[in-house]
């Protein structure tokens, strides 16, 4: 008889480890001798499932460019900050009233916006271009001092930025503790349905052939049964990403 075992009190990680583990311990004993390929199909199609919501990311497939897009736009302010200080101490009286100006204006949003969080940036990035753009003594100072073009660049990797990161925080929003919630319980459903029938089939059968992959899957369980024991008196660790690996 295949014991029963609480798979929800697994971890994410462990519950995935446990469920792959289990359904390959079942194909290696030739589930269709053992009359269980439609449950054990229906049980891997759950642990996909779930491994498409688990399996995330921490590191989107946005992060990398999100990340040079940010270098960029650091790189892009930083630079066009110090070529307006600069022109503060230029010959020409009318180029210093200009820098001055942009100065004064990069000083109201802060000097180092490239220190602020992501969403900060972005839309301090994004109010500081609009003034150079619409207010007219900004616009002229730009102009004046040929900096139009930076100022188009800095604004287009903003921009950039923005789509992405929104794509981003999207993706994440797709996968919801409720959805986690109820892929992991869809999992042990599949995985119930899956020991009841082998169970069912043991009863009736008397040629033995059901008494290895039971011995394989009570097995199995014993060893996740220490970890679920080994893990009380840890609460001060817990953590949904720390998990043990079972071999």
């Amino acid at each position: 008889m295949i014991k029963l075992f609480p798979i929800l009190d697994l971890r994410n990680a462990e519950l995935l480890k446990y469920a792959n583990s289990s359904a390959d311990l079942v194909d290696g004993n030739n589930p269709a001798t053992l009359v269980i390929v439609p449950q054990l199909t229906a049980f891997r199609s759950r642990i996909s499932e779930a491994e498409a919501l688990f399996i995330m990311p921490r590191e989107s497939s946005y992060s990398p460019e999100i990340q040079a897009l940010d270098t960029l736009r650091d790189s892009y302010f930083k630079g066009i900050y110090q070529v307006i200080n600069g022109f503060t101490k230029h010959f020409d009286p009318r180029t210093r009233q200009a820098a001055t100006l942009l100065s004064k204006n990069i000083k109201l949003y802060g000097p180092e916006i490239n220190k602020l969080n992501y969403q900060a940036e972005t839309s301090v990035i994004d109010s500081m271009t609009k003034d150079w753009e619409n207010k007219p003594e900004l616009a002229d100072a730009i102009t004046l001092l040929n900096l139009r073009d930076w100022r188009d660049e800095i604004k287009r990797k903003n921009t950039e930025f923005d789509t992405l990161y929104t794509q981003r925080t999207q993706e994440y929003g797709g996968r919801t503790q409720d959805k986690l919630k109820n892929k992991r319980e869809e999992v042990a459903q599949a995985y119930q349905v899956l020991v009841d029938n082998l169970n069912a089939r043991n009863t009736l059968d008397d040629t033995g052939k059901y008494t290895k992959v039971t011995n394989e899957l009570n097995a199995r369980s014993d060893q996740y049964t220490n970890v679920l024991h080994s893990r009380q008196g840890r609460r001060g660790c817990e953590d949904e990403d720390d998990f043990w690996i079972v071999e």
